[in-house]
């Protein structure tokens, strides 16, 4: 939102700053959800599928990003990844709520007590 009503330079930084942080933690995130809700012997193939999933985004992101750009401005960009940043946290609150699993369980993959909930 920050970004929409940019005015300067000075009003980018926070924005920019949250950005960096969202970004910076995305990976360990990532990859300690899905070795909690994941079972061991599928984990690799689970953090390969997102990463796949995330370079085909990525690659087509730039074009789509640049030609936005040009038709809208900044704000269409900024209003495209703001609106899909919202969709996959919805997704990934429905994902936490489907991988609730009983108190006390922790997967800890190689464990002598290694708990599979799915």
């Amino acid at each position: 939102m920050i970004l929409l009503r940019a005015e300067g330079f000075a009003h980018l930084i926070p924005a920019y700053a949250t950005l960096g942080l969202a970004a910076s933690t995305w990976v360990p995130t990532t990859r300690a959800y899905l070795s909690l809700v994941v079972e061991s012997d599928n984990v690799a193939g689970s953090m390969g599928r997102l990463s796949a999933f995330g370079g085909l985004f990525g690659f087509a992101a730039p074009a789509l990003g640049g030609a936005l750009y040009e038709l809208y401005g900044l704000k269409g960009p900024v209003t495209v990844t703001l609106a899909g940043s919202l969709a996959l946290a919805a997704g990934f609150a429905l994902l936490l709520e489907e991988a609730k699993r009983p108190a006390g369980q922790v997967n800890i993959p190689g464990s002598e007590g290694e708990q599979r909930w799915r």
